[in-house]
């Protein structure tokens, strides 16, 4: 697959009651796992690796940690298993630069090299988007039916 389609969501983005209150990162779905971002093993307890992104809103790479906290598989008393991708303060400026409901669109380069588009809830052209987007998150090859994505990345 070559676009992951993703809708942020309050709880990754560390709001709680309503407020911002504690550390950001993406959930990413285990289908993405060795068939968009690079494979992580299950029998190595929280593998882990570095991926490089562009984020093209702000013409800004960063590097960023693609987390596999995988202890229910590797230890007895082990309840995660799920994929995280850490954000830092490069790649988001500050708590309030992703927003619940944002869309992202992430475009793989290389093995370990992505593009992402980050279509802002208070973009124009949102709601047109928003209307196209299948479920919160998605693989697909051909995004042909994001029409709107070129013009809506355009304007900030």
């Amino acid at each position: 697959m070559k676009f992951y389609v993703r809708k942020l969501g309050t709880n990754e983005l560390g709001y709680r009651n309503g407020k911002q209150k504690v550390g950001q990162f993406f959930f990413i779905s285990k289908k993405c796992n060795g068939t968009f971002f690079p494979k992580l093993r299950q029998k190595i307890n929280n593998d882990h690796i570095e991926i490089e992104i562009l984020d093209v809103y702000r013409n800004v790479i960063s590097n960023l940690n693609l987390h596999y906290h995988n202890d229910k598989h590797n230890t007895i008393s082990g309840t995660r298993d799920e994929f995280r991708l850490y954000l830092n303060r490069n790649f988001a400026p500050n708590n309030f630069w992703f927003k619940p409901n944002d869309i992202l669109i992430f475009e793989k380069k290389l093995d370990s090299e992505y593009k992402m588009y980050h279509i802002k809830i208070s973009s124009i052209k949102y709601e047109d988007l928003n209307k196209k987007i299948k479920k919160t998150h998605y693989l697909t090859d051909d995004i042909s039916d994001l029409i709107l994505l070129k013009d809506t990345l355009n304007e900030k």
